[in-house]
């Protein structure tokens, strides 16, 4: 009589160590497919960081550009104001040479008036050709 309990926990144990080895044959090859797929979105996550770090290069390149045109602007700015500031200044010394100019002749016909020499009239001769 105690072969047959010992028969049932035989079957019993040998039955675990089936559904053990089923287990584990199917568990390793879902194992596995986690795995390929942690591999793949590794890939997939690493692509994408890749792809980011060029992007971060360009708008680093583009920010670089964009310095450099604004001190170009700048530059230019800078230019123009200069160049406005020395037209104003050939105007304001025009205006009083203009003026000292105006002076002198004023002062020139006064002392032509003062001066009381007759009008010479003068002829012109044309020769015949």
């Amino acid at each position: 009589m105690t072969e047959k309990p010992l028969k049932i926990i035989l079957y019993i144990i040998l039955g675990v160590c089936v559904i053990s080895f089923v287990m584990t044959v199917f568990g390793n090859s879902a194992l596995r497919g986690a795995r390929e797929d942690i591999k793949a979105a590794k890939r997939s996550a690493d692509s994408a960081i890749t792809e980011l770090k060029k992007s971060q290069d360009r708008v680093d390149s583009i920010n670089a550009d964009m310095d450099v045109l604004k001190q170009y602007a700048s530059n230019i700015r800078k230019f123009v104001e200069l160049s406005d500031q020395q037209k104003v200044l050939e105007e304001t010394r025009s205006a009083a040479e203009k003026k000292r100019l105006k002076d002198h002749i004023d002062s020139l016909r006064n002392e032509i008036k003062k001066d009381s020499l007759p009008v010479i009239e003068v002829s012109v001769f044309k020769t015949p050709k």
